[in-house]
């Protein structure tokens, strides 16, 4: 009986031996021939085919290959942007020498993706050489990438103001109320739509009223498209000093990304007295009274 096992054990280790011999003298594991034909460019929300070509150029058979996207070379900030619809495809059991086989892989772009090159890595897994004789796993390290540029379309929108600034003389202790018109035109210069376009008036150094003559939300501006607008401005017992008051338009694209637009409108209210006396202050503190005097004198002649 030990004999028998004992002849069994050495045909089994001859075995083995034979088939490392016979995968060393064939030189494999070998690199077969793959390609890869992928879009160059795409868009946030598209579906992207990845056409993979694998040819038999080994010179021995190939077994129970496939290909595949490896989604762990793919970084997390860039995963999150894509959806595998396809991840995977087989080849034949069994492909001869010169045997081509293609297949499609699919991903999917979310609508959020940022505009970025897209490096997508693809694997080909497959057992080379005569079975009967050994067969020897091929795994392509490193993988081949399909590179695709992801970009999106930017709108195009111009903020017109009829007017930019004001110059206002102010009397009466240099304090003005006024009412000021603002017109403006808003056009999409583009050839895509915006949505959701807001519009609002602001200032960081002027309190104001103001009536608006255009709605301050629109759902859509196609590409082309231009309106008018109006606002009117209310300014209240304002002083002399240089004003900023702000126009802008939010809007969006059809991927939901935020854009912005912004004008400004300067107000300038002057009083000559009132900068006469400024200019006095000035030359009392240099010491120069003579001089402040006559500035004084001045402005307290124009405010008589």
């Amino acid at each position: 009986m030990n004999k028998k096992y004992l002849i069994i054990f050495l045909i089994i280790i001859l075995s083995n031996s034979a088939v490392m011999f016979n995968a060393q003298e064939q030189g494999l594991p070998k690199p077969p021939l793959m390609t890869i034909n992928a879009p160059p460019t795409a868009l946030p929300g598209q579906e992207i085919k990845i056409i993979v070509t694998v040819k038999n150029t080994i010179g021995t058979r190939m077994y129970d290959g496939k290909v595949y996207i490896d989604t762990l070379m793919i970084p997390e900030d860039v995963l999150q942007y894509i959806d595998i619809v396809v991840g995977e495809q087989k080849l034949p059991h069994l492909m001869e020498v010169n045997d081509e086989e293609t297949v499609t892989l699919k991903i999917k772009t979310t609508e959020s993706i940022p505009a970025m090159k897209l490096e997508i890595p693809i694997v080909l897994d497959v057992l080379e050489g005569r079975c009967e004789e050994g067969c020897v796993p091929f795994v392509s390290d490193p993988p081949l990438y399909a590179y695709i540029d992801i970009f999106r379309t930017t709108p195009s929108i111009l903020l017109t103001l009829d007017i930019k600034s004001f110059l206002i003389q102010a009397e009466d202790c240099g304090i003005i109320t006024t009412v000021l018109d603002v017109p403006f035109k808003l056009k999409n210069a583009g050839t895509i739509s915006v949505y959701n376009i807001s519009l609002s008036i602001f200032s960081d150094n002027l309190y104001f009223d103001y009536e608006s003559e255009t709605p301050e939300s629109i759902n859509e501006l196609v590409g082309g498209q231009e309106i008018s607008g109006k606002y009117r401005i209310y300014l209240n017992e304002v002083g002399v000093g240089i004003y900023t008051i702000s126009i802008r338009a939010k809007y969006h694209d059809r991927y939901n990304k935020e854009f912005f637009i912004e004008e400004e409108v300067t107000i300038e209210v002057r009083n000559e007295a009132y900068s006469l006396y400024a200019k006095a202050q000035e030359h009392f503190e240099s010491c120069n009274y003579s001089k402040a005097k006559e500035f004084y004198i001045n402005a307290k002649n124009m405010y008589e």
